[in-house]
């Protein structure tokens, strides 16, 4: 769970953005920058856990029907990131389609464009199988001792 109200970490988000010369009135815009946010508070909990030095990787799955700007998000990331644990991390995104099942003859469907709750073989309404996840999936973390050999042989030591 993570601590600390949406408001504060957008606060948190645009003074980072701010530091880092983004254009406020383009951070503000993007609610991604607190999804961002709120990715990186569930990696770092997770490596301060595992006292972990760094994270690598933070895979993510992303349902299409979230309203979150992929690209939009990635660029959040890149901004969210720096002075973290994951300041070189990656994040991997997987979308996740929106599926829908019919709650009357059980037909199931992949809608494209624009997204309709209604059947199209019999008109009635559907359910969302799929699509609404924003979920981090897992989080790859460096080991101590790969940090530590880097380090010494940054220093001439092998």
């Amino acid at each position: 769970m993570i601590r600390g109200s949406r408001d504060s970490m957008q606060t948190k988000a645009l003074h980072r953005a701010r530091i880092l010369g983004v254009p406020i009135a383009e951070a503000a815009m993007m609610h991604e920058l607190s999804v961002a946010e709120s990715i990186l508070n569930i990696a770092v909990t997770e490596a301060q856990k595992h006292d972990a030095p760094a994270i690598e990787c933070i895979k993510l799955r992303l349902g299409a029907f979230t309203g979150v700007v992929r690209d939009a998000l990635e660029f959040a990331f890149e901004v969210a990131r720096h002075g973290t644990l994951a300041e070189s991390a990656v994040l991997e995104i997987e979308i996740v389609p929106l599926r829908t099942k019919c709650l009357n003859c059980g037909c199931t469907d992949t809608p494209a464009g624009d997204f309709c709750f209604l059947c199209e073989r019999c008109g009635q309404p559907v359910e969302i199988l799929t699509g609404r996840e924003m979920e981090v999936e897992f989080v790859d973390l460096a080991e101590a001792l790969e940090l530590t050999k880097r380090s010494t042989e940054w220093n001439g030591f092998r």
